[in-house]
């Protein structure tokens, strides 16, 4: 899906779908302005649905590429570490 479907609930119309005259979406045209609305809710309920879908999937095959590649360190008590502590500016 287009970042205008997700967000807009129609695509946008291109200079090339002007020119060309296409026809508007009949679907769209059709029954009464509440058929329209809930048309245009359910819509747009499942193109979120489908982005979240698709967004967690990316994300967990993310995390299982970065998962390969990293080393867990187990420390002991006594062991010698760097402990960092950034000395923050003062504001005044």
């Amino acid at each position: 899906m287009s970042p205008n479907k997700l967000f807009l609930g129609h695509e946008v119309r291109m200079p090339i779908d002007v020119v060309m005259s296409l026809p508007p979406d009949e679907e769209n045209m059709a029954g009464t302005p509440l058929d329209y609305l809930d048309k245009i809710q359910s819509d747009a309920s499942d193109a979120y649905r489908l982005a979240r879908e698709k967004l967690r999937a990316s994300a967990e095959r993310r995390k299982r590429h970065y998962d390969v590649k990293v080393k867990s360190e187990l420390f002991g008590v006594g062991d010698l570490v760097y402990y960092h502590y950034p000395i923050l500016a003062n504001s005044s």
